[in-house]
């Protein structure tokens, strides 16, 4: 009798080994399984590329000791393109919005002193003098940049009044230089009729 007591014990404690061993491999499948579920996974790549700075790539030419292409961080405005690219002394950055953010591929080309004269300039800015230097500037001559104009020379649009040609220019200021033409109906009172009367007299 007491050695089929002991033969039962022994059992028994087999038989509860392989319950607790059965149990603790199921519960290490389950978290394996839940491990290779979609979205669990960390996708490395996508995390380090969102932590990447933004960066703007810019031509910086004209009278400049380095004059090349620069990047630059997101945000940076034209006085640090010029910065990199080190004004010469006879640099005229009177002329020159040095507070602009620059635009990805946006070229920025600083003119001389006495190549812009203040009557050139309308006493004011850079409009007219850019337009008239034409070509070496990127802007087409005859035509009225809307990224340099004043107030009085974009009053002279059709329909283009002293209220709406402020509108303008506080837009610029807020927003930036216009990307084209057709973001100047982003300006309040320009519509699309007013714009159609416009466009082929603007440029940026």
């Amino acid at each position: 009798m007491y050695g089929m007591d002991r033969k039962q014990v022994v059992l028994g404690v087999i038989l509860l080994c392989a319950i607790v061993f059965g149990a603790g491999y199921k519960t290490a499948q389950v978290r394996s399984r839940s491990m290779e579920k979609p979205g669990v996974a960390v996708n490395t790549e996508s995390v380090l590329e969102k932590a990447k700075p933004r960066t703007v790539t810019v031509h910086v030419t004209g009278a400049v000791k380095k004059p090349g292409v620069y990047t630059l961080p997101e945000g940076a405005r034209i006085i640090d393109g010029i910065k990199k690219a080190e004004a010469a002394k006879d640099a005229e950055l009177n002329y020159v919005n040095l507070a602009e953010i620059m635009k990805d591929q946006q070229q920025v080309v600083l003119p001389k002193k006495g190549e812009i004269s203040m009557t050139e300039a309308g006493g004011t800015g850079p409009g007219p003098a850019i337009r008239r230097i034409g070509a070496r500037y990127g802007v087409q001559a005859g035509k009225i940049n809307i990224n340099a104009a004043n107030t009085g020379e974009l009053d002279k649009l059709p329909g283009i009044g002293p209220a709406l040609a402020k509108r303008i220019v506080d837009y610029r200021k807020l927003h930036g230089s216009f990307g084209n033409i057709s973001e100047l109906q982003q300006v309040s009172g320009i519509g699309e009729k007013k714009f159609g009367e416009i466009k082929d007299r603007i440029t940026i």
